[in-house]
This record gives C-alpha cells, sequence and structure tokens, in this order.
C-alpha cells in the first residue's frame, strides 16, 4: 500500500519553515546556514556528483535512507545560492515526505530516478512543489 501524501497549503508549509528556523536558525541572520544544520544537525553526507546536472538532469537527490544529499559538483562549487536551495529543497523530502521514503532503497543516480517513475504524476507534483515551496521559506 503506497503511503498518501498530504496536501499542504502554502500556510501550513509557512508555518513548517517557522518551526524549523525557530530550532535550527533563531538568530534568522541571513543566510540560513542550510550546509551547516543539514551536516552537523540532521547528520546528512553532501557528496558533489561531477556532471549530475549535465548528465542527469537535476542539481541533486536524497538517498533512500536519507543519510546523503547528492549535489552537482558544479554547482556545488560555484554556484552557492543554488547549491543551498538545493540542500534545503532535499532537507525539504526529510521533514515532509519521511514516509514516501520508507521501503525504498535507492542511492544511485539511476535508482533514484527509478524511485521517482514510481510515483504517480500527482504524488510527484505534490512533493516537489512542498519541497521547492519550504525549501524557499
Amino acid at each position: 500500500m503506497k503511503p498518501e501524501l498530504p496536501r499542504r497549503t502554502y500556510d501550513s508549509l509557512r508555518a513548517v519553515a517557522e518551526d524549523f528556523l525557530a530550532k535550527h536558525h533563531p538568530t534568522r541572520l541571513p543566510p540560513v546556514p542550510i550546509e551547516e544544520i543539514a551536516d552537523l544537525q540532521f547528520k546528512l553526507h553532501i557528496i558533489p556528483i561531477p556532471g549530475l546536472l549535465s548528465d542527469q538532469e537535476t542539481d541533486g537527490f536524497l538517498s533512500s535512507a536519507m543519510t546523503e544529499i547528492s549535489i552537482d559538483e558544479f554547482v556545488y562549487q560555484n554556484r552557492p545560492a543554488r547549491a543551498r536551495f538545493t540542500i534545503a529543497h532535499e532537507l525539504s523530502h526529510i521533514i515532509l515526505h519521511r514516509k514516501l521514503y520508507e521501503g525504498h532503497s535507492f542511492r544511485t543516480t539511476d535508482e533514484w530516478k527509478e524511485f521517482v517513475r514510481s510515483m504517480d504524476e500527482e504524488t510527484y507534483g505534490w512533493a516537489e512543489w512542498q519541497a521547492k515551496t519550504l525549501a524557499g521559506l
């Protein structure tokens, strides 16, 4: 049985963002140190991968164990704002979509793509909108 993805509103995601910032970055001084939060507080390993964006058409993805964020090496080294958003986006999946990842096993790009293809379009669309929205907030 596939897990239901709650349909979260923008306002509910804003509340999640407020709670997150209160706990993990209470000063709220920009920029939010999202890489340090991911690394030190969530114990996530950030793994730069050469050609991830050009070869696989993605800036990054989260491992099924929710312990690693793979990110395009060029983006990570040369586009700090985009890299920070990508890390925030993948961290948002942990916060919002843990149940979607449970019971799956993937670590490579090809395995991740197979996981994405296993979702129906509506579920994937909602999951991505929610993660992008929370990352931006």
